[in-house]
């Protein structure tokens, strides 16, 4: 009888043992989690798990404690606890510059807008009426021992810039860009009158922009005024 137990035993122990094998060599019947791909994943269909590791770069979604890694065990309900599937990364971001009254903000090598990622150089571009000095452009940096980033440099100062004003019959000298409809502060400007005209007493020729955006004139703003010719004189005679 003994004999009889130890052989039925023997036969129950490795059924038991083809079991397990047969069981570990079946494909996941969870949901494939290779679909995600942006990760590293790597699958180990022996013992059905599943463990989620995010680029340098990134940083996983939802977020594991301190851990840029989560592990997953398809379980015999066909679901993976914790699910996998929820998870996914997400690249590491600088902070999102908003664009002032004197630039907007630009940053170039990727296709969103959402924030700079590291490596991108965010550039300032000045609006019409405004200098932007100092720095025209910062760049997104990873900092090191941190899954963190930030903005490397310092933010441009801006000057406001004097809109030319408008003397008639009269031209401004001194232009950088007579193309250009603001005027730059700093510099000494003055009013020519044109050809038949000439600069009314008591009015001021010369004027700068102010730091603040205003024309300052060192008298009162010039005024041309037309000349009384010996032609028109001449004709006033007949």
């Amino acid at each position: 009888r003994s004999s009889d137990l130890s052989v039925n035993a023997m036969k129950t122990l490795l059924l038991i043992i083809i079991a397990l094998s047969y069981s570990n060599s079946m494909p996941l019947k969870c949901e494939d989690p290779e679909k995600l791909g942006q990760a590293n994943l790597a699958v180990i269909h022996k013992t059905n798990t599943a463990t989620f590791t995010c680029p340098p770069s990134t940083n996983l979604s939802p977020r594991n404690g301190t851990e840029n890694t989560v592990t997953s065990v398809c379980g015999a309900n066909g679901q993976w606890t914790p699910n996998i599937l929820n998870y996914s990364c997400e690249a590491i971001r600088c902070p999102k510059l908003k664009s002032t009254a004197c630039y907007e903000t630009v940053w170039t090598g990727q296709e969103d807008n959402k924030g700079p990622e590291p490596d991108v150089w965010v550039t300032f571009r000045e609006k019409p009426g405004y200098t932007l000095t100092e720095t025209t452009s910062i760049q997104c940096q990873l900092k090191k021992n941190s899954r963190k980033a930030r903005l490397k440099g310092k933010r441009p100062k801006c000057t406001r810039r004097c809109q030319q004003p408008k003397i008639a019959n009269g031209q401004i000298k001194g232009l950088v860009n007579e193309f250009d409809e603001y005027l730059s502060t700093g510099i000494n400007y003055s009013v020519r009158c044109e050809k038949g005209y000439s600069l009314k007493k008591g009015t001021s020729r010369t004027f700068k922009c102010s730091l603040k955006g205003k024309i300052r004139f060192a008298g009162k703003m010039a005024v041309c005024i037309g000349k009384i010719g010996r032609t028109a004189r001449h004709r006033s005679n007949n």
